[in-house]
């Protein structure tokens, strides 16, 4: 099979080779390389899932609203910190018009006591956040202290 393909890569310069190569090609050659075509065109046509970076399904473990609250934090990096982060950094300051997006989605304090202010919150959400910001901007994540 390898011969085969050395052999095609060497001979097939244009259509008329192409078509020469074919003619002198024996039928159980060409029933491996129509295989071969078909599994191209099968490969072109898949549906990839979206990118997911969460392997073991994590998140899953977390509450219908905790996933809300994820999915608040990361919509709110992504149009709020993600389009000025670099330019920030590179002036090293800090985006204080950030704050008040972030006091809105009301993630500090998630895992104390409700009796002490806190939200009760699992563990599990406070590091999945932290990712989150994390995943947009190392910085803010550390400015929150979600290391």
């Amino acid at each position: 099979m390898e011969n085969f393909w050395n052999n095609l890569s060497v001979k097939v310069a244009s259509i008329p080779h192409l078509l020469s190569f074919l003619q002198e090609t024996d039928s159980d050659d060409l029933l491996l390389l129509l295989d071969q075509a078909r599994k191209i065109k099968k490969r072109k046509n898949l549906k990839f899932p979206p990118i997911n970076s969460d392997f073991y399904d994590i998140q899953g473990l977390l509450t219908d609203d905790d996933r809300k609250i994820l999915a608040d934090v990361r919509q709110f990096m992504l149009t709020e910190v993600k389009p000025i982060a670099n330019e920030y950094w590179l002036k090293a300051e800090f985006p204080f018009q950030i704050i008040d997006g972030l006091r809105k989605l009301n993630i500090a304090g998630l895992t104390f006591d409700k009796s002490l202010g806190g939200l009760g919150r699992s563990y599990l959400l406070e590091g999945m956040i932290g990712e989150e910001i994390a995943r947009t901007d190392t910085s803010i994540c550390t400015f929150l202290g979600r290391s």
